[in-house]
C-alpha cells in the first residue's frame, strides 16, 4: 500500500467510525437501549472473499439494501435467527422467547431496524465526502445459511462490482445476548474517484 492509498483508508476509518456511532446510536435512542459497536477496519477484498467474515452453522436473517449512485454497492445487516427473533421481542416489548417465527409483522420490525442503521450510516458517510446523498433502495429479508446468503448477494452485484471496499461493524446490545452485523460494500473504483474528488 502506497502512501496515497494508505492516507485514503485513514480518512475511510474515521468516516466509518463516526458513521457507525450515528447509526447505533440512532437505533439506541428509538429503543432505549444501549448499543456496543467494533468496528473493523475498512478492507479491500474480492467478492467472493466476503463469506469468510461471519463463520457460524445457524441460520442467518438477513436484510440486503443495494446503494446507488454515485457510489454503488450494498449493505447486509445480518444476525442469527435467534438474535432476529430476540430483537422483534424487544422492539414488540414481548417477554424473552415469546417470538417463535417470522411472520410479516416481525420482517417488519426488522426491516425498520435495517433502515434506521443504513440511512444514518449512509447519511452521516456521505458528508465528508461531499455527496449530496447515498439513495438505497428498500430491504430485501432472507434467511439461509451465511454462505448462501453471501453468494447470492455477490452475484446480483458481479456485473458491477469486483473488487469491493468492505466496512465492516459488529454491534451488540448490551444487557441483551442480541449482536448483529452490518457489512457495508462500495465499488472500489468509485470510492477512490469520490476521495480524489475532496482531495484525498
Amino acid at each position: 500500500m502506497n502512501g496515497k492509498q494508505q492516507t485514503q483508508f485513514e480518512m475511510l476509518n474515521e468516516i466509518t467510525k463516526v458513521a457507525a456511532i450515528k447509526a447505533t446510536s440512532a437505533l439506541s435512542k428509538i429503543l432505549e437501549l444501549p448499543i456496543g459497536v467494533d468496528i473493523i477496519p475498512v478492507e479491500k477484498k474480492r467478492l467472493d472473499e466476503i463469506q469468510t467474515i461471519m463463520k457460524t452453522e445457524e441460520k442467518i436473517v438477513g436484510l440486503s439494501v443495494p446503494i446507488l449512485s454515485p457510489l454503488p454497492g450494498a449493505c447486509l445487516l445480518i444476525y442469527t435467527e435467534s438474535a432476529a427473533l430476540s430483537l422483534c421481542d424487544t422492539m414488540y416489548h414481548r417477554k424473552e422467547g415469546e417470538s417463535k417465527q417470522f411472520n410479516e409483522k416481525e420482517i417488519s420490525a426488522l426491516t425498520e431496524a435495517a433502515n434506521i442503521v443504513i440511512g444514518n450510516f449512509l447519511t452521516s458517510f456521505a458528508i465528508p465526502l461531499q455527496i449530496d446523498t447515498l439513495l438505497h433502495r428498500a430491504a430485501q429479508f432472507n434467511r439461509d445459511n451465511f454462505a448462501n446468503f453471501i453468494e447470492e448477494i455477490s452475484l446480483g452485484f458481479a456485473k458491477n462490482i469486483q473488487d469491493g471496499l468492505i466496512v465492516e461493524i459488529a454491534f451488540h446490545f448490551q444487557h441483551l445476548k442480541i449482536q448483529g452485523l452490518a457489512i457495508f460494500l462500495f465499488d472500489s473504483e468509485s470510492m477512490t474517484a469520490a476521495l480524489a474528488k475532496v482531495g484525498v
